[in-house]
Order: C-alpha cells, then structure tokens, then sequence
C-alpha cells in the first residue's frame, strides 16, 4: 500500500495544530499534486460536470452574434517557463474561480472570489466550458460558448468568509449567488445538508484549474487504496488529498460513491515550484509528499497538510430559507414614497469629506388581515448613473434602529431586491408599523447618478396558518460542572423538550417542526476571566447540524445567536429532540465551571421539508431502478448522452413557446429579466470591476 507511510506522517502533521484551529485566518490559499496527478478532460457529459460553472472577469470576454467569446491565452502564454511536461499547457485559461448549481438560479462558490455584488457582478457565469461539452454540441471553438449557457450575477444571497460575520474563527468560506435568470437544461447538484462532518473517504473535484476547461479527478477505475480525508474535527471544514490549483476556488467536491457534494475546495499549498537541471530552471506543479518542507514560488513552504474543503452543511441553513421563501404564499402590498419626495432625485457625489446620501422615507401599511405578521420587504428602485449603476449603495432602516446594508445596485432591472434575503428577513420579520428610511449615496467620485423613482413591498404571511411555537429547552445536566482541562472531548451538556410540551414541536400531521430561531446562553466561571479559552459547540437533535462559538467574557453571561449568520445555520432544521451544548477548554493548565445555561428555539411548521423529503426518496428509488440499465449502456459502448442538458432545455422552451409562462412571483420566474435575455456586453460594462477608480 503505497500511501500508508507518507499518509501515517501527513496524519501527524495534520494532527499537531492546535486541535481548534482557533489561529487561523481564512485567508485563501492554493493548491497542488498529490502523488499521481489524477486530473484529465471529463470524456463525457455527466450531471456533475453540466452542473460546474467558471467564473470570468467580464472585460476579458466578448461578444459575437450568439457566442461568448474567451480569451484565448493558453496556460503557457501565462507562464512562459513552465517545464516541457506540465500538463494542458496548450489550452486556453481565462477563469478565475469556479462554482456550481446548487438551486435552478443559483450556484454555490468561494467567498474569496465573490462576496458581494460589486465583485460578482464583475463576472460572467460560463456552463459548458469544457472539451467534453464541446464535442457533444458541435463547437469549433473550445473558447467559444454558446450565451444561453452564459449567466450574470442577481444577488449574492449569502456568504461567509473566515471571521467575517462572528468572532467564531470558524475559517467557513462560501458564498451562493442567485442568476438574474433560472439556468436552463441543467440541474442542480444533490447537496449533504446534514452531520457534523462527513462519512465519506473518497471525493473527486469537478473545477477549472488556473482557469483551464474543466477538470475532473475523478479515478477512471475503482476508489483510492486509502482514505482521502487527513483531518475531519473542525465542524466548517475538513482536508483531503485533491489535485487542485488557483482557479479551483469554489470547486464542488464530490463524494466518489455518491456523487454527493460534500464541500467546496477553498484553501490549500503552493501551486508550483522550481525544477532546476543543466544550468537552467523551469516552473513545475508542486507534489506532495514529496515537496513537503520545500519553498514553492507562490505560497511558502509546502505543508502538504492537505485542501481545505468547506463543508456543504454550512450552505444548509441558507438552502432551507431559500426553499421557504419559494414555497410561501403570502400578500405583497407596494408603498409609495412619502411626500415632500419628487422624482427625479440627484444623488449627491462622493465626498471624503462630507458623505452625503439621499433619504427617502415610507409608512408602514396596515396589515392584510389581522393574524397575518411582516415576513420581509423589498425594494423597488429605478437610477441611473453617469458610469455604472453598481457606484450607488443602498440601505434601509425600519422602525427603531433596525437597519441593513443592501449594498450595490444590481444593473439588472431591480424588482423587490433584497426580499428574498435571509438577513432582511432576520433584521426586518415581525417589526411593528411606522416609518421606513431608505437611503441611497454614490460610492466613488466624479460621477452622479439620478433616482428616477422608488418604492418598497411589504410581504405578508398569514400568521394564524402557521403559528410559531417558542420553546425553553429543558437543561437535564446537573449544573455547575467543571470543563475537563485542554481536553477536545470537553463536557456535554443536554437540552430536551419538556415532556409535558414535547407535542407542541409537531404539526397536525405529526411532523416536527422546524426552526425559525434560537438563542442559548451560557455563563463559565473560568480562571483567566480576560482571555478566550474556551469553544462552544451547538448540536441540533441527531447532530445533523453543528455550530461552533468561540467563549469570551468569561464570568458573564454569553450569549448565542446574536448574528444572522448564527441563526440562519441552524435554519429548517428539526425542532424537535435533544440538543447538545459541547464547551472545550482550549489552554493547558487553566481551568473552568459551567454555572449557567438557557436554551430557547422558536419553530414553525414547514410544510415544504415534507415535499422535498418525498422527492429526494423518490428519485433515490428511481435511480436505483435506473441504475442496472445505464451500466449496460455503458459496457454496450454507448456513452452518456451528452445532449440530455440541452434536451432538457429545449423541452422547457417549448412549453414557454406553447403559452405557460409562469406568474410572477412563481419560484419559475424569481429573476427580473426574461430567460431570453441575453447578458450585458463587456463594452457597455467597462470598468465596473474598478469601480471607484474612474
């Protein structure tokens, strides 16, 4: 077994970092070769591949009649000092990151490629850039893509990006970004949206290494003779042995067996090192184990710990909500601005001295019906701007001193934007009626921009349809008690229902109900009052979901859940059964008590879970069944049909064609652009990727 020894010393390695992780950043890094070098061009259309979108920079690219066209600079021009036997060195490389289907009008990604919409919408989301996919359409040009499989950015949905939300030091990195329009003739990967950390021991990576057509690692025969996994404790991440480059960011990574995705590749080595010989160097792919202490050129000293892959549990709370979003039925009441406002409205200039931004100011209205509650509120807006839409931001304050940043304004027609955000939602839900503030300022300076006319929606459900059910969790572990010293296992303790209310957490159909929101709070007497030294670890019934806190103040009170992003993890999952609360002490030597802890959740009933449980068991049978007749296609010598993504695109046209269009507000027609729209071309955007600098 050829991979026992160097695995039993990269374990080790893997294992003598602090057993949290607590000092690490989230800073993106690369990655390299691991042993045999397991990449090559997919030979066929798979589901997996159809569903891997690259990400490119707009001003890069052009556009000729119905085709994108990328630049054609191959990884060679790139890097003129490559060695004679780096592979694919002769195709063109114009990606920047990848990504992948995760929802119909949304995909999966990288945080450190696109956290928020000026980023976003600096790229073009390319399906089909691959050899494989060439051949099965026809195409002449590998860098030449069809504009139907060509999207842009709507919304960035969520995201997280190492401490960026919370003082978690959780090194998460994701980010889902929903298209202007849903993606036709492709379908959603399945995702893993629960368990601490996965079960699988072999995954492959579907991606565009240092921008290049697509790659798979999949092994063209069997699984590896060892497990893939070098660490698996920390709940946002793991690491694997994944031959992966700069330009993989974003990656799914796949379970082998399953063809699951477990995680999206983030973090990693050095991508290439110095090969020198006869007087003379050259630039060759970095390998592990046997690189392992050498300097590599672009990122230090090679690890070889192996690459970081977030998991895809951390997308679960967001996908729920999403889904929820979709499947609710409420009423939508439009409110116009309040007077003295006439439109149109100049929007002040950037100014480092004296920011200035424009207001406008809404009233609540009365609600529908009397049980029914506020469930988020969108924003209508028509601008223009001398450069580009993306320099003006918005924000928007409720009653109180509720607020959010909504951010930059999409350059796609704006319809209800940030209504369908799990953070709106979470800041805005349940706010009594009165006075709404939307404020709009230019972000860089020498051009203005012009509010032609604004409005807010405010969604409504009907409340007493879906009443929520808040619930104190009942402690059964014995308070206070002492927090093993430095030890990973820590001390449990376990919240219940209480007996006498545990029905309460079930529908009329004896289904549990799923949670909306949380909020635990723990109190640690502990010797070193001034320092974090401890990690709390949240458990939802079954472990299906886990979240992990750093512990400060200690003496005091902790609270949990503050953030949106906290509350939103655990979003969908089951109410009902027993939680877990885990604290670690995280120093040697020092010591700490539990006295104090609170569990409380708030769950509602979510009829859609029933729906999608149902679908996913019955496409499980049916691929099963399936499943005998496409292995004797295969050993018959007849491939995969590359076509089915396009089949299946022309079948939905077709019913377009035939009259049903959806109506608005239907799951089939979130975007605010026809499907037919074709996406903005590079010259009318240029330079929106350097806002701020014009």
């Amino acid at each position: 077994m050829r991979f026992i020894a160097p695995l039993f010393s990269l374990l080790s390695l893997a294992a003598s970092q602090d057993f949290l992780d607590a000092a690490d950043t989230g800073a993106p890094t690369f990655d390299m070769i691991w042993d045999a070098d397991d990449r090559h061009n997919p030979a066929n259309v798979t589901a997996p591949l159809a569903a891997t979108v690259m990400l490119v920079r707009k001003l890069s690219t052009a556009i000729r009649g119905d085709m994108l066209v990328l630049r054609p600079n191959t990884l060679l021009q790139g890097r003129p000092n490559l060695c004679g036997d780096v592979q694919f060195q002769d195709e063109p490389a114009p990606g920047s990151c990848s990504g992948v289907l995760v929802a119909q009008d949304m995909i999966a990604t990288a945080a450190h490629c696109a956290n928020d919409m000026r980023r976003a919408a600096a790229y073009f989301f390319v399906f089909g850039f691959s050899t494989a996919e060439q051949e099965a359409q026809g195409r002449e040009a590998l860098n030449e893509v069809p504009l139907r499989d060509v999207y842009e950015a709507k919304e960035v949905f969520g995201w997280e990006l190492g401490n960026s939300h919370s003082q978690d030091f959780r090194r998460s990195d994701w980010a889902l970004i929903r298209f202007t329009r849903p993606v036709e003739g492709r379908e959603p990967v399945k995702v893993r949206e629960e368990g601490p950390a996965t079960s699988a021991e072999h995954f492959y990576v579907i991606g565009h290494p240092n921008g290049l057509p697509a790659k798979s690692t999949r092994r063209r025969e069997g699984l590896d003779e060892v497990s893939m996994v070098l660490w698996n404790n920390n709940n946002a991440y793991f690491k694997a042995r994944l031959d992966t480059f700069g330009g993989n960011s974003g990656s799914p990574v796949f379970n082998a067996e399953t063809d699951e995705l477990e995680g999206l590749l983030v973090r990693g080595d050095s991508d290439w090192m110095w090969e020198y010989g006869s007087g003379q160097r050259c630039m060759r792919e970095a390998r592990c184990p046997q690189d392992r202490g050498q300097r590599g050129i672009d990122r230090g000293v090679l690890r070889c710990a192996g690459e970081d892959v977030t998991r895809s549990t951390e997308l679960a709370g967001h996908m729920a909500f999403d889904r929820a979003q979709k499947a609710e039925s409420g009423e939508k009441i439009p409110v116009d601005v309040r007077a003295p406002n006439s439109f149109p409205i100049s929007v002040p200039d950037w100014s480092h001295i004296q920011p200035r931004a424009v207001s406008l100011f809404f009233s609540s209205p009365t609600p529908p019906t009397p049980g029914s509650y506020l469930h988020s509120v969108g924003v209508n807006l028509e601008a223009t701007h001398e450069y580009s839409l993306t320099e003006l931001s918005l924000s928007l304050q409720g009653p109180g001193s509720n607020a959010i940043e909504l951010g930059p304004v999409p350059r796609s027609p704006l319809t209800h934007f940030g209504a369908s955000r799990p953070d709106v939602h979470t800041t805005f839900a349940n706010l009594p009626r009165g006075l709404w503030q939307l404020r709009v300022r230019d972000t860089a300076g020498q051009d203005v921009g012009q509010i032609v006319n604004a409005s807010l929606t405010f969604f409504f459900i009907e409340g007493d349809a879906n009443p929520a059910v808040s619930m104190e969790m009942e402690l059964k572990t014995e308070l206070p008690v002492p927090i093993p010293d430095y030890d990973p296992a820590g001390v449990e303790l376990k919240f219940s229902p209480p007996a006498e209310e545990a029905e309460k957490l079930k529908d009329a159909d004896g289904n549990d109900l799923a949670v909306f929101s949380w909020d635990l709070d723990v109190t640690i007497d502990h010797d070193r009052a001034d320092e974090d030294v401890a990690r709390v670890y949240l458990s939802s019934p079954d472990s299906r979901r886990v979240y992990s806190f750093g512990a400060f103040n200690q003496g005091e009170m902790m609270e949990f859940g503050e953030s949106a992003r906290q509350q939103l993890f655990f979003y969908g999952a089951d109410a009902n059964g027993d939680w877990t609360v885990r604290v670690v002490d995280s120093k040697e030597n020092i010591t700490g008590t539990i006295t104090k802890a609170t569990l409380k959740v708030k769950a509602v009933a979510m009829p859609w879970r029933n729906a999608v449980e149902e679908e996913a068991a019955g496409e499980e049978a049916a691929a099963e069944g399936e499943a005998g007749a496409e292995e004797e296609t295969v050993e018959g010598g007849e491939a995969p049909a590359a076509g089915d993504a396009e089949g299946a695109g022309e079948a939905e046209g077709s019913q377009e064609e035939a009259g049903e269009v959806p109506e608005e507000g239907s799951p089939a027609s979130t975007s605010a652009e026809s499907p037919e729209s074709p996406p903005s071309t590079p010259e009318s955007e240029a330079g929106e990727a350097n806002e701020g600098q014009n």
